[in-house]
């Protein structure tokens, strides 16, 4: 009766991953280009051709010159430069080297094939100690990310990073210097996210293969830069920066900032809530936060690694990308990286099942509620919108708030860690399901 009922369970999860799968191929594929995918198409495709993208007037010229009707609401907006190093060009030429309407298009399908990609590989890389129902479940917790959404809808590449980071971990456990180095120049293309890996290599010392991804980052930023000039490039940039973080624009997390309450999610607009959106309190208050966290993230990854022989403790990913997103401008599609962080609690649970479990279940409930507590497809749940009808309607941005304290409890959980090992294996997608059948 019970291997019945687990069979069932098991297709069950199986039919809802397939059914998600299919779902949200078919609303991003029916929906119109994302807002970044065109700045970030054009502007590769700027690079590759030799020419600043960081310039707003070169943009606004590819724009008006390659039109592509979907588009063309760009010619007259200010608010979408290339803010991306060179290097995320790379990642982007399979789409970049073709005229817009052909690009733009190769763009949203790889980037919905590597979607399905990341959320089979969720499963697999955690090798034979992971059962089956637990690969279903994470690929459906991806499946079914609000944020998951969005980020495909807008056309934004954490996707890719995220298919990168779980490269990065499968060559360091193969003790692939070359390809672990490689992979981590190109996952450098948001640095914002992934910037907390250099320490890891640091405190591992891996410094051949940290010294490959930064010299490989260097090199193609600097290649695709030199037709253009490294100084006029960096000038553009810091002009650019400097317009967008003025107040009224994206990147200002205070209270004049235009877009809705949960868009942005990091330390910064955390301060503005704390401290009821006045700009005199709240711009030293999240840089004290900053301060404080930096710390106690960079402690974090220190016990990790120097404690443990393992090349890759399965917290060091929770650390890394939650330390990105609260420390730095992310938006809320950026809390698709959250699967990450999922595996990584999961597969510390497999392989540490008897360590801190009244942390880690706290941990897990603050991860559910950051994920699925935010506004985004059907299935998220609308707390900013009870929140604010009980009273707390001064810019609410509870988000922000949820994601410190997670970032915070995973912190005191890697701390504690035990130095006593676990399991750690390699194998590859064919041995899993031949170690299954």
């Amino acid at each position: 009766m019970i291997e019945k009922l687990q069979k069932y369970g098991l297709a069950t999860l199986f039919c809802l991953c397939v059914l998600s799968a299919f779902y949200v191929t078919y609303r991003v594929v029916s929906s119109e280009f994302g807002g970044d995918a065109c700045p970030i198409f054009y502007g590769s495709r700027l690079l590759l051709q030799g020419k600043d993208p960081y310039n707003l007037n070169n943009m606004h010229a590819a724009y008006r010159d390659e039109p592509v009707a979907m588009c063309t609401w760009l010619i007259h907006e200010n608010s979408r430069p290339y803010l991306y190093p060179p290097i995320m060009a790379v990642l982007v030429s399979p789409a970049a080297v073709w005229s817009p309407w052909i690009g733009l298009h190769v763009f949203t399908y790889l980037n919905i094939i590597l979607f399905i990609i990341f959320a089979i590989s969720l499963g697999l890389i955690g090798g034979k100690s992971w059962r089956a129902e637990y690969r279903y479940a994470i690929a459906l917790f991806t499946l079914l990310n609000p944020s998951t959404m969005r980020c495909l809808l807008y056309g934004q590449t954490t996707i890719a990073i995220c298919l990168i980071l779980l490269g990065v971990v499968r060559s360091l456990r193969s003790n692939n210097t070359t390809l672990s180095g490689i992979l981590l120049g190109l996952s450098l293309a948001k640095p914002t996210l992934v910037v907390l890996l250099l320490p890891v290599y640091l405190f591992k010392g891996r410094w051949k293969a940290g010294a490959i991804g930064l010299c490989l980052f260097v090199f193609i930023s600097i290649l695709l830069i030199f037709p253009v000039g490294l100084k006029q490039a960096y000038s553009d940039y810091r002009d650019q920066i400097r317009i967008i973080v003025q107040p009224g624009n994206e990147m200002y997390p205070g209270p004049s900032a235009k877009f809705d309450t949960y868009t942005l999610i990091h330390l910064d607009r955390l301060a503005y809530v704390l401290t009821g959106q006045r700009d005199l309190y709240a711009v030293p208050l999240g840089k004290g936060l900053k301060i404080i966290f930096s710390l106690l993230l960079l402690w974090s990854l220190w016990k990790l690694c120097r404690r443990s022989s393992m090349v890759w403790h399965p917290l060091i990913f929770c650390v890394v990308i939650l330390g990105g997103l609260v420390l730095f401008y992310h938006r809320y599609y950026d809390l698709t990286a959250l699967s990450l962080v999922l595996y990584g609690l999961m597969d510390y649970r497999i392989r540490k099942p008897k360590a801190q479990p009244f942390l880690w279940v706290v941990c897990m409930f603050t991860l559910c509620l950051t994920v699925f507590g935010t506004p985004g497809t059907l299935w998220s749940l609308p707390v900013d919108r009870l929140l604010i009808s009980m009273g707390f309607n001064y810019g609410l941005f509870y988000t922000s708030l949820i994601l410190a304290v997670l970032t915070a409890l995973v912190c005191i959980l890697a701390i504690k860690d035990k130095a006593e090992e676990c399991a750690e294996d390699v194998v590859t997608p064919l041995r899993v399901f031949a170690q299954e059948k």
